[in-house]
């Protein structure tokens, strides 16, 4: 008897595991609203964002996700990259895609949170600084983004 009630909580165990491997349990697929400022073009607001989940290269048994990333402004000027996830902690490569357009891709590092308001409803957002060495001989900024 024993043994059967250990093997079936390891078969359950694995499926647990293997739903898990399976799905964005990191919560962070979504589209977003963003605003932040940038210190050659200043503030700005009204920025869409989406990340896109990459099954096949997320490693959600170990916590760890991996996304496509779009980005469009307001004046429409379209920007697509990259995303890994390890928790809480997101990194992310963008690059715009307008050829008329100055150059500019850079890299970031976000702060994920998922906050609880009274009613249990959670809001996903995360914090981003990012970095750009080519647009305008070098910059940077920061953006707050929250799912919608």
């Amino acid at each position: 008897m024993f043994n059967k009630k250990l093997i079936f909580a390891v078969i359950c165990l694995a499926f647990s595991q293997m739903s898990l491997a399976s799905s964005d349990n990191l919560g962070l697929a979504g589209n977003y609203l963003c605003s932040g400022y940038d210190m050659h073009d200043g503030g700005y607001q009204n920025l869409k964002a989406s990340l896109t989940l990459d099954k096949k290269d997320s490693d959600f048994a170990h916590n760890f996700g991996a996304y496509n990333v779009s980005l469009k402004e307001t004046d429409g000027t379209t920007f697509i990259g990259e995303a890994a996830a390890s928790g809480n902690s997101l990194a992310i490569y963008f690059e715009n895609t307008a050829a008329s357009k100055p150059t500019d891709r850079g890299v970031g590092i976000a702060t994920v949170t998922h906050d609880k308001d009274p009613q249990g409803k959670v809001t996903t957002a995360f914090h981003k600084f990012y970095y750009e060495p080519a647009y305008q001989t070098g910059g940077n900024g920061s953006m707050t983004c929250v799912k919608q």
